[in-house]
């Protein structure tokens, strides 16, 4: 067992280790013990000369790993990881391989207008848009030109040939897509069934006569009169008298002229 720098005093091990048996047969069971607790940790078992990682964790059936994003599927998806030079043109050109896009919202930088990484696209057909979170669309190949010379009994009916075209890849980078949530159930999520959050509150009075009908308009708000100012009181710390001489304006006299013979 590989031993690391000490710690506190004590001697760490490195996380692995390395076992030898004497026949293949034990340690193809000791593999096959993988992923299991030892001492509260899930241990990875594998051959020395295997390079590979950790294995990938089952699947569910008809689930990949870009649509296990929690979200129904719909015909609108995410797209991560893109570069920052990519373009809605570059987008909508590249998932029309899958299908009519009806829409492509990019999310920019305010100042440069870049593309900050990631995009919603929105598809016309909801195969388009699974066939774009799997990462490939099937495409059927032209046939090749049958020969003539062979008679119409000996002819046999070929199955289509289809080639796989990869779309989860742009501009050198790989893409991340899985299902986004509708439009439709994040209305309803924000504003509630059939729009209640944007009720008037008029409605709360009652429900209209008969014959009568609410209207959904908003109705304009009166304006408000404008609130009258209260004078505040005047409050100095000196008086009158005395913010004059401070200011060096003539104090008007308000004595007694007295004269004497």
């Amino acid at each position: 067992m590989p031993k690391g720098a000490e710690k506190f005093g004590k001697s760490q091990n490195k996380g692995f280790a390395y076992v030898d048996f004497s026949t293949q047969k034990a340690a193809e069971e000791a593999i096959g013990l993988s992923e299991q607790l030892l001492t509260g940790r899930r241990v990875l078992i594998k051959d020395a000369k295997s390079f590979a990682g950790r294995p990938d964790k089952p699947k569910e059936d008809g689930q990949t790993g870009s649509a296990a994003s929690g979200h129904a599927p719909s015909k609108r998806i995410f797209v991560g990881n893109l570069g920052f030079d990519a373009t809605k043109e570059a987008i909508e050109e590249h998932f029309a391989q899958c299908g009519t896009v009806a829409n492509v919202h990019v999310a920019t930088f305010q100042d440069s207008g870049k593309c900050k990484g990631y995009a919603w696209v929105v598809f016309e057909d909801l195969a388009a848009a699974e066939a774009a979170v799997k990462g490939y669309v099937l495409v059927k190949e032209d046939d090749e030109e049958e020969d003539d010379s062979e008679p119409e009994e000996r002819k046999k009916p070929r199955k289509p040939r289809q080639r796989k075209i990869w779309v989860n890849f742009l501009l050198g980078r790989r893409l991340r897509m899985e299902f986004a949530e509708d439009a439709t159930t994040r209305y309803k999520k924000r504003f509630g069934k059939d729009g209640e959050g944007k009720r008037n509150n008029n409605s709360e009075t009652g429900d209209a006569e008969a014959g009568e009908f609410e209207s959904t308009e908003e109705q304009p708000r009166q304006a408000r009169p404008p609130r009258a100012k209260q004078a505040k009181p005047e409050y100095t710390r000196y008086d009158q008298d005395t913010v004059q001489k401070l200011s060096g304006a003539i104090v008007e006299s308000q004595g007694k002229k007295t004269t004497f013979d």
